[in-house]
């Protein structure tokens, strides 16, 4: 058994991937406004983690709402790069050619790029 130390610190992870796997069943279930508001909840959770708005953006994606997905890695590479100067995964990008919509996010240039 874990100690009562090691179980808080996990609690807050275990959250956060049964929120993931919640969002995941409910939108293989169809159910995409339940499932974005588990998504959601994780992204609350943990602001910074990729898995999360990538467990939204798929539900935004299997509902059919590619604006709604777009926006979403938009927001979330935003976010990642100003909080830590780095940018979403390529699995994160690469999401949005799986699921058929052709194209990956056009990642922005920065200031310092221009």
């Amino acid at each position: 058994m874990l100690a009562p130390v090691l179980q808080r610190r996990s609690f807050p992870q275990l959250r956060l991937h049964a929120l993931e796997a919640l969002a995941g069943n409910l939108t293989a279930a169809g159910r995409w406004g339940e499932a974005a508001a588990a998504a959601r909840a994780a992204v609350r959770g943990e602001p910074l983690r990729e898995t999360s708005h990538a467990a939204l953006i798929r539900v935004f994606l299997a509902e059919g709402n590619v604006s709604e997905a777009f926006r979403e890695f938009a927001s979330y590479q935003e976010l990642l790069h100003d909080e830590l100067g780095f940018e979403p995964t390529p699995g994160c990008a690469a999401s949005f050619r799986t699921r058929g919509t052709g194209n990956a996010p056009v990642t922005r240039r920065r200031n310092d790029e221009m």
